[in-house]
Formats: C-alpha cells, structure tokens, sequence
C-alpha cells in the first residue's frame, strides 16, 4: 500500500470509528456504567471504605463534567466517548511502534472503528 493510500485509508477508518461511537452511543443503557458512576461520585468516600473498586482517576475525571450545562447522561459520557476515539489513532500509533506494515495498520484500525460499544444485557 501506498504512503497515500495508507493515509486515506486510516482517515477513513478514523472518520468511521467517530461516526459508529457517537451513532450508537445511546445503544448502551444509562444504569449500566453512568448511573454507578454517579453513585460513587456522590460517595467515593464510602465506596473505598465499602471495599467496592472505585476507579478513582476516573472518578475526578469525571466530577467536572456534572457542572457541564447538559443533560447529566450526555455529560457522564464524554470523557469514554473521548477515549474511544483517541483509541484508534492510538492503535495506529503501536502498530508503528511494533513495526506493524501500513496495511496492517490500516487494517487494526479499520476492524476497531467497526466496533460499536456491547449492548447485550444479562437477564436476570
């Protein structure tokens, strides 16, 4: 492949990685990640001290978005939306470093773009 073409083609699958993460951002259900974040916002004191995991690098990331003038479903996600999308070119950026060709790198990028967050639920 081509410099060129290389270029376009992880353009493309960056475009299209952007387009599936924001089109089926709705898809996963509020109460499986944002709702627990919540939670443990309101009382990451009583979570370590629970012994509950608590993310908390992830916990005062967060805190600012809920002062954020949107809806708070919309602003508990930016920051995984964010990450998802740093995500590929990322991977492009290992598959350089591991010695990985264009194609190949092309090719990782393109299959992570496709990828639209799980939506399965388990049933109770």
């Amino acid at each position: 492949m081509s410099p060129r073409a290389a270029r376009i083609a992880l353009a493309a699958a960056l475009a299209v990685g952007v387009v599936v993460r924001v089109a089926f951002l709705s898809t996963k259900p509020f109460w499986r990640d944002e709702a627990w974040v919540v939670l443990l916002l309101d009382d990451a004191a009583g979570a370590v001290a629970g012994g509950r995991p608590v993310p908390l690098g992830f916990l005062w990331a967060v805190a600012p978005a809920r002062a954020l003038p949107l809806p708070l479903e919309v602003s508990l996600r930016w920051l995984p939306l964010c990450a998802g999308i740093a995500f590929l070119p990322a991977l492009a950026r290992l598959g350089s470093e591991l010695g990985a060709g264009a194609t190949t790198r092309a090719a990782a990028v393109w299959l992570a773009a496709g990828c639209p967050p799980s939506s399965t639920t388990r049933a109770s």
